[in-house]
């Protein structure tokens, strides 16, 4: 492992994280097809993230018309992160406190309004309906009240010495071996996961390395290189759900097959 001189500050990160753990698993790979606003990205828990989620997120953000396209790969992730925290809450039972939930869709309002749009057709022209619109705001409001009920010293103390790694800034030396698949395709997936089983089967017997096993089967870019993907942190470069696999491994240990949204995969700290 290699510590890197980055510190994780986000308080509201580390929880997510720490509540996200049982959920990764339902996320949904993107679709393919045209960067329409209504093509659907991404599917998590049943539901459908959109282009037009993506807008409002980077509305809301105040990232400019001209950076928009540099920062859309890292909100649709922070968008599927969402949707993982929402499931989550409202396991819990949870539901936003509609005052607040009101002031927030009007302080939207006012930046669609700012930036010279009326709601309503800044809405329909992104795809999205009115419930949708406030199904997303109503998230940030649920998010803030349950950290305010459990964001104690004593918790956050607790949460940093169980996943020190990934607030540190630790940085493991990965691996991987993709496959990619129709998400839509459960029998493709199953496969997907199967053949990778074998693969990895074979690396443990040492009948071949991870290696050779990458540049042979491997569907990512790292391929040429046996799957080594260099040094990477828990946050900001590979998909979450990825990294929570990656930083739960041993050195040298090899997991099992799991998905993302880019496929499926098995992955080892070198």
């Amino acid at each position: 492992m290699f510590h890197g001189p980055e510190q994780t500050t986000g308080i509201r990160r580390l929880w997510c994280c720490v509540l996200l753990l049982p959920a990764f698993a339902s996320v949904r790979a993107p679709d393919d097809g045209p960067d329409a606003l209504d093509s659907v990205l991404a599917r998590v828990n049943g539901g459908t993230i959109r282009a037009g989620h993506v807008e409002l997120l980077m509305l809301r953000r105040g990232i400019a018309d001209n950076r928009r396209d540099a920062h859309r790969d890292r909100m649709l992730e922070l968008l599927i992160e969402r949707r993982l925290v929402r499931g989550a809450l409202r396991d819990r039972g949870l539901k936003p406190d509609l005052k607040r939930l009101a002031l927030q869709v009007s302080r939207t309002e006012r930046l669609i309004r700012k930036a010279g749009h009326k709601p309503h057709a800044w809405l329909d022209g992104i795809g999205l309906s009115r419930r949708e619109f406030r199904d997303e705001l109503a998230l940030a409001v649920l998010w803030d009240e349950w950290v305010e009920g459990q964001l104690t010293p004593a918790a956050l103390q607790s949460a940093f010495r169980d996943h020190r790694s990934r607030f540190d800034g630790t940085r493991l030396r990965m691996q991987h071996i993709l496959l990619r698949v129709d998400s839509d395709n459960e029998a493709e997936c199953q496969a997907a996961e199967q053949k990778l089983s074998v693969i990895r089967s074979s690396i443990l017997a040492g009948t071949t390395s991870f290696a050779d096993a990458a540049r042979r089967e491997s569907q990512a870019a790292s391929a040429k290189a046996g799957g080594d993907v260099g040094f990477i942190p828990f946050s900001g470069r590979m998909p979450l759900v990825f990294c929570e696999v990656a930083f739960a491994l041993r050195d040298n240990e090899i997991s099992r097959p799991f998905r993302t949204p880019f496929g499926v995969h098995i992955c080892s700290v070198r």
